[in-house]
């Protein structure tokens, strides 16, 4: 498989946000911060992860 297709495959891998927001680790922080807060956080941590694997720091990165 070529670096690209490898690429699009671990992105296509990732999580999106919604699912991290009902992840139970993710739940247990919704006391603390708001619904709007953890969703930024969220956003903002995929985002550092699709750039770095657009970058090729990433590869097959394992689900779940």
């Amino acid at each position: 498989m070529s670096d690209g297709k490898s690429r699009e495959a671990t992105l296509r891998g990732l999580p999106s946000v919604d699912q991290l927001m009902r992840h139970p680790d993710i739940q247990g922080l919704r006391g603390g911060l708001s619904s709007e807060v953890l969703t930024r956080i969220i956003r903002d941590a995929l985002a550092e992860v699709r750039s770095a694997v657009l970058a090729g720091a990433y590869r097959d990165i394992p689900a779940g």
